[in-house]
């Protein structure tokens, strides 16, 4: 029996040992792989930045220059196109680093209320543009956070809200405290989303078609960064939308305790 037992107890170590050794052998080529992309994206975009800004300075000085006709339309576009492959390579550059873990969060307490009053002022000429109202509801709460960065997801879900939303709708902001967590809501009146839509929404570049009225552009990388920025500070992002009744986006991040003041 003492044999048997150090003979199944070296069998099974052997076992152990070789199937390790093999996962390893299966998984380094995927590794590699994994790990060259990453880096060529990254490279990739850090190369298109100069020759972006030369193309676009340039368009821009003969913009200027030139007196408005055929051709100034023409350059017209050519910023435009700037524009937004500017913001595709910023996307991809701040996606590779995420999915690197390169991205270095400064956490701390921030105050939802603050913050929700900074962002609203980002977008209210476009709301007023398009007749679209946005109310903060009941904030209270605070979050421990990158300040920087969750006011860049509220940009990306605030951006989003408005190109689906009608005119005469409204977007409404909120928070409260839930436990050990702050839930944070992005409600709109807008269209919806068709329920076969919301398994992919996080998929990098999945769109869902945009209104016949939106001339914006979208590289639908927005909510796959806004899922990465928010799982990297702990939290996680929830959708619930349904055709004519609108969208709603649920973030819950840890909440910040302040510490206790003494005497």
């Amino acid at each position: 029996l003492v044999f048997l037992a150090i003979l199944g107890g070296s069998a099974t170590l052997l076992l152990v040992f070789v199937s390790w050794w093999l996962a390893g052998r299966s998984l380094g080529p995927a590794q590699k792989a994994w790990d060259q992309q990453q880096t060529f994206v990254s490279n990739a975009s850090h190369e298109l930045r100069t020759p972006l800004t030369l193309i676009r300075a340039t368009a821009d000085y003969g913009l200027r220059n030139q007196p408005k006709g055929e051709q100034s339309e023409l350059l017209t576009d050519i910023l435009n196109e700037c524009d937004y492959m500017d913001h595709l390579v910023d996307d991809l550059l701040l996606l590779s680093r995420l999915d690197a873990h390169r991205l270095k969060m400064e956490l701390e307490p921030v105050a939802v209320l603050d913050l929700f009053s900074e962002t609203v002022r980002q977008v209210s000429k476009l709301a007023q543009a398009g007749n679209i109202s946005i109310e903060t509801g009941t904030a209270n709460g605070l979050v421990r956070a990158d300040r920087v960065r969750l006011r860049q997801v509220l940009l990306i879900l605030l951006d989003n809200a408005l190109r689906f939303t009608p005119s005469g709708g409204s977007i409404r902001l909120s928070a409260h405290p839930a436990g050990k967590w702050v839930q944070i809501e992005v409600a709109d009146t807008g269209r919806g989303i068709d329920p076969k839509h919301l398994p992919h929404l996080f998929d990098r570049f999945y769109q869902v078609d945009a209104p016949e009225n939106d001339a914006s552009r979208s590289n639908g990388l927005g909510l796959s960064i806004a899922k990465r920025l928010i799982e990297t500070q702990g939290g996680s992002i929830h959708i619930d939308s349904a055709p004519g009744k609108g969208t709603r986006v649920r973030l819950s991040l840890p909440i910040a305790f302040q510490p206790k003041s003494s005497g």
